[in-house]
């Protein structure tokens, strides 16, 4: 893939990707954690209730099988831990694509997550033109790359280490583009494999099922019954997927 024929960028400040820094940089000698290894653990715990707490089934997007935190849920931990954010740099670039006619565009955005102690985390995020259908391609691009990348940050600076909906998203997309099989002549249809329409649910599904069911306190045997199913074991992967999509509308327990 040639590109760069142009490139439009904008810098802030120097940066480096994904740097966390501690609020005193003085300090020399054997790295030692923070805080005791208790204080650690009960700090960690503490964020995943506040996950708990505060996200709503709204705040997640099921992908792959596995509930995943959207830009809404980042939002609301940077709000809770008071972190705010700076744009560092942004840069567009105009690509060729494998065949004639085929030009696109990349944006890549740099953002600094800071935390009020001064401790602070660099993210690039990127978005191609490519990727998708947008409305409105010369915004969208662009905004999806700052969310990516203010999501990363967000989740490094908190320790929570996770890709976020957007980011897999365009992972995926790529993913499915680069995989795309070259057309073949059309063969007769062929009966499906016996057993593949009732195929059972994934453990993902079921993972991402069960974080929902705790979320909303709604009971299994009532949720199974909402896709006509006696109990989780017994889901295809269709019923589970419906059923993640109608506990995704539910709101969070009181």
């Amino acid at each position: 893939m040639e590109e760069m024929e142009r490139v439009e960028a904008h810098s802030v400040a120097p940066h480096d990707v994904t740097t966390l820094v501690p609020a005193d940089a003085s300090q020399s000698g054997v790295l030692r954690p923070v805080a005791s290894p208790e204080e650690v653990l009960a700090a960690w715990a503490q964020f995943q209730e506040l996950k708990r707490s505060l996200l709503t089934l709204d705040d997640y997007q099921e992908i792959q099988g596995r509930a995943r935190i959207k830009k809404s849920g980042w939002r609301k931990i940077a709000a809770a831990f008071g972190i705010s954010d700076q744009l560092l740099r942004e840069e567009r670039r105009e690509c060729e694509g494998p065949g004639p006619n085929q030009r696109y565009f990349v944006w890549e955005v740099t953002v600094r997550a800071i935390a009020p102690n001064g401790r602070y985390a660099d993210a690039v995020g990127s978005c191609a033109s490519s990727e998708r259908r947008f409305a409105h391609p010369d915004h969208d691009v662009r905004a999806v790359a700052h969310t990516r990348a203010k999501n990363r940050a967000v989740a490094d600076l908190v320790g929570g280490g996770e890709v976020s909906a957007e980011e897999l998203e365009g992972e995926l997309a790529l993913q499915a583009t680069v995989n795309r099989p070259e057309p073949q002549a059309p063969a007769s249809a062929a009966p499906a494999p016996a057993g593949v329409a009732g195929a059972l649910a994934t453990e993902g599904q079921l993972r991402a099922i069960r974080a929902h069911l705790r979320r909303t306190g709604i009971d299994e045997a009532r949720a199974c019954a909402r896709v006509g199913a006696a109990r989780l074991e017994a889901l295809t992967r269709r019923q589970a997927s419906e059923l993640i999509g109608l506990l995704a509308r539910e709101p969070n327990a009181a």
